[in-house]
Order: structure tokens, then sequence, then C-alpha cells
């Protein structure tokens, strides 16, 4: 069944672990400002030596080659590499790492990358994951740096929380003032990653008007032939680095070869940004199989940045769920 090829999203995870006894279930540039520990940062991709290069998309995907597009409008490139996806929240940390994905870029579309999986690899293990900064010793923050390693050799998803789950915090506390770094050791087919600081993010939560959510029926609905717009209140003095993040998880359909996915950010001063139809009609393309896709979405606000080093592609978000939705269920029609 397709339900059982795709993880279950990774905040969902995590969050059942705090209520349902530590048990996970599986289911298938804006400006830059500078902390007052004097380390840069940087919402927008790493762009440290080894960059990913635009390249031809893998050749399962049965999607045409980038140089065929009309020169007239946006493009696409694509080039296989290893990505992964970290989601750091307050009270908890879930990472994931693949081997040669296909990762997708839209000409129209700075702010968002997509990756598509592998048909043949599956998670893989990434060397360690270490979080510290700013946060260690806080009121509400962990007495040293975290350590993360995959849980099982055979089936390595990251996943970090505090035990007991604190009322708030473990991994940093409500406060915009201080800093989290994120290092990764790699391994033989992940680049390292060097510590990146991104802020974390204030406790309030922020006010999305549209999407409009019906709580009695939260999905959200994408489409390939319409831009999808996301607008919001920003905070009266928004953080320079604060990103509102959207992302669009475990893209799926009858008969997928694959999976996809797609994360974007805004600054959250902007109050909209906006998912180019194309781009959805790509990823929706490349994902393959018949029908109307599925998926899981979420909008929340806090740090982001990917780290592209080494020709990689780490999409890493900093934030709280309660800034926020998460867990949408998502069509991609």
């Amino acid at each position: 069944m397709m339900c059982r090829r795709r993880l279950l999203s990774m905040a969902a995870c995590v969050a059942s672990l705090a209520t349902a006894a530590a048990v996970l279930v599986a289911c298938s540039d804006s400006d830059t400002t500078t902390p007052d520990d004097g380390t840069s940062l940087d919402a927008g991709p790493d762009t440290s030596p080894g960059d990913t290069d635009a390249g031809a998309p893998d050749a399962a995907d049965g999607a045409a080659p980038d140089a065929a597009q009309d020169d007239a409008g946006p493009t696409f490139t694509s080039a296989l590499g290893s990505t992964g996806y970290l989601q750091i929240r307050d009270t908890y940390i879930v990472a994931q790492f693949r081997e040669d994905d296909t990762v997708l870029r839209a000409s129209n579309a700075p702010e968002c990358v997509a990756h598509i999986r592998s048909a043949t690899k599956p998670l893989s293990a990434a060397g360690s994951l270490t979080i510290g900064g700013a946060i260690v010793g806080a009121d509400g923050g962990p007495e040293q740096a975290i350590v993360v390693d995959p849980l099982d050799p055979t089936d390595p998803l990251y996943v970090y929380q505090p035990d007991p789950p604190p009322d708030f915090g473990g991994v940093f506390p409500p406060t915009e003032t201080l800093v989290v770094q994120i290092e990764g050791s790699g391994s033989l087919a992940f680049p390292p990653m060097p510590a990146q600081p991104l802020p974390s993010p204030a406790a309030g939560a922020i006010a999305f008007t549209k999407p409009a959510v019906d709580l009695d029926n939260p999905e959200i609905v994408l489409t390939t032939s319409d831009a999808f717009e996301v607008t919001w209140t920003p905070p009266a003095n928004p953080h320079a680095d604060h990103r509102i993040i959207l992302a669009l998880q475990d893209v799926d359909a009858e008969e997928a070869p694959r999976l996809g996915s797609l994360h974007c950010s805004f600054p959250i001063a902007a109050g909209k940004g906006t998912i180019p139809a194309n781009l959805l009609a790509e990823l929706r393309s490349r994902v393959g199989g018949q029908g109307t896709a599925t998926g899981l979405f979420h909008m929340i606000a806090g740090g982001y940045k990917e780290f592209t080093g080494g020709g990689a592609s780490y999409v890493i978000e900093v934030s709280r769920d309660d800034t926020g939705f998460t867990v949408l269920p998502a069509e991609l029609r």
C-alpha cells in the first residue's frame, strides 16, 4: 500500500513520542546579522566550495533534460547528490539523510529546493549530529551539547527527545536571542557540515491568513496549474533572520517509483511567500505515478538554512511546532 511506502512526517513521528510512550510510528537571503557570539547568520544556501552544480536529471526521472527547456521562461537545474532534512524543534530533534537523490531548483524560485528520492537508495547514516551553541546551559536548554546518532544501523533515522520530556524547551528555550549551532561529522557518502548558526524562534505563534486552515478539515490543496501563495501577519518587531518555512513532504502517488519533497522559506517580515506553479508541476512530474499526489505540509516560523557544501543539500529548520501549522494532509493535483 502507498501509505506503507511513506515514512511518517518527522514532526508527527516525534510529537507522538511524547504522547505515546516514546514509540516511533512508521506510516508507510534575507539580511545577514551578527548575533551576540559574533557568528554570522545566513538564511540562504551555504555557499561553501563544492556547491551543487546544475546537471542532468536522474535518467529514471522521466523529465526532459534541462537544456530542452524554453530559454525565454523559467528554467530548472538538477543534480544527483546527498540530501538531508534536519528538524530541530524546542523539544525534539529528527533528521534523515539519503544518497543519490535528485536536487531540483527553479530559476524563478530561489527560496525553494526540491528533493526527489532515489528509487534504490534507502535512508543512510551520515555520521553524528551535534547541536549546541549559546543554547547550552541556558534556562530551558541542554546542559551540554546534544549529540545524535542513528537509532539503528539498519534504519538510520536520527531522533532525540529529552527524557522525561519537559513542559517546554529541552533543546532550546522559547527566546529568539540565542543561536543554535548544528554540525554534522559526515560519512563516506555525506559531506561533513561545519557548524551552522541559526536563530532560535520566539515562542509566539504566527497569524497565517492564507491558505485558510479549517481545523475540522485541514487538508491543503496545491495544483500544478496555479502558484501557491501563503500570507501571514508579520510580528511587530520581526527578527531579521527569522523565516516562514514551508515544507511539502513525502509527495507520493499511486504506482509512483519515488517520493519527493519541497522546501521553501521566506523572510518573516515580507508577509507573503509564493511557490510557482512550474516548480509544483515539475515536482509532480518527477515523482511520477498516477492520479492525485498526496503528502504532508507544514508552515511554521524560525531559522532556516540549506547547506550545499560538497554537492550536498541539507535543509535545516530550527522552529517550534506552536509557531504555525504542522503535519497537515496535502494534495498536489
